[in-house]
C-alpha cells in the first residue's frame, strides 16, 4: 500500500537549456510528488520506481498521441 501526495504548484528558479545550447535561469511552476508507504509491506525500490513512472507519465502527458 502506498499514498501519492500531490501538493500545490509553486514557482521555483530553474536552469534551462535552449535548443541552441545556451543556458539561462528562469522561474518555472514546479509540482512535487510525495509517496508514502509502509516499509514493512513494500520495498523502497518499488515505491521509488512507482514515483518515477508517475513523474514520467505526467511530464509526457501532452506529448502522447491518443488517436
Amino acid at each position: 500500500m502506498a499514498n501519492l501526495g500531490i501538493p500545490v504548484i509553486a514557482k521555483r528558479v530553474r536552469a534551462v537549456s535552449s535548443p541552441e545550447g545556451t543556458d539561462s535561469i528562469t522561474i518555472r511552476p514546479i509540482r512535487r510528488l510525495a509517496v508514502t508507504f509502509d516499509h514493512r509491506a513494500i520495498d523502497g525500490a518499488y515505491a521509488t520506481r512507482y514515483a518515477i513512472a508517475v513523474k514520467q507519465h505526467i511530464e509526457e502527458w501532452g506529448l502522447r498521441d491518443y488517436t
